[in-house]
């Protein structure tokens, strides 16, 4: 597990901008089923190592994603938007790992595999904008932000371009680490790599808008 968190962090670092802190601390704790991120330490549950020690690796790359945007870069709770950067934004970026690690084909498989169970009430009365989710407190709102949020993210980096993309991330944490940004920062900033004014129009319509969007 050790051995996979070092090439995460390295990852990450190269893709996105150095890791803000001397070191990233383990903590374990019995009797505990999951992982609680901190800035610059992770809690981690006996269960969540065994099963990260089998293989299973997905819970290690998204919370250590999330050292560096939602534990690095911090995102306003009373703002809208608050649970895309948190939740959206670090599946993306697990994704991304997943491609540059695993190949196009994961990558696609671990982007679309969400997707099934979106559609099962995309577009309902029980399906609500991206911007719109103030708490991640039902499946149908955990949907909306990991699988929908995640494959509108792709759309953006797609019509940015990959490459383009990450200059933009890399550019966003290097201004806001260890600050708090807001969407409109989010928005601004994509405006600098933006030039034709399409990107920032789809994203707009795409958080504001119900329903699995079409490329």
């Amino acid at each position: 597990m050790l051995n996979q968190s070092d090439s995460i962090l390295s990852y990450f670092s190269k893709t996105i901008g150095p890791y803000s802190r001397d070191r990233l601390v383990y903590f374990e704790v019995a009797d505990f089923g999951g992982i609680n991120v901190g800035s610059g330490l992770l809690t981690i549950g006996k269960q969540s190592i065994e099963i990260i020690n089998k293989g299973f690796d997905d819970f290690l790359i998204l919370t250590i994603a999330q050292q560096w945007f939602t534990a690095g870069v911090f995102a306003d709770f009373s703002e809208p938007g608050f649970f895309f950067f948190t939740i959206s934004l670090p599946h993306y970026l697990r994704l991304m790992y997943i491609r540059d690690s695993n190949g196009e084909k994961a990558f696609n498989d671990a982007l679309l595999k969400p997707l099934d169970k979106y559609n099962e009430f995309a577009g309902s009365e029980s399906d609500i904008p991206i911007i719109n989710v103030d708490m991640p407190n039902t499946r149908e709102k955990g949907l909306i932000l990991y699988a929908k949020g995640t494959y509108v993210l792709n759309m953006i980096a797609q019509e940015m371009g990959v490459e383009t993309w990450k200059l933009f991330l890399r550019d966003l944490y290097k201004t806001f680490i260890g600050k708090v940004k807001t969407m409109d920062d989010f928005e601004n900033y994509m405006n600098k790599y933006d030039t034709s004014g399409k990107t920032s129009t789809l994203f707009t319509k795409l958080i504001n808008e119900k329903g699995l969007p079409q490329e």
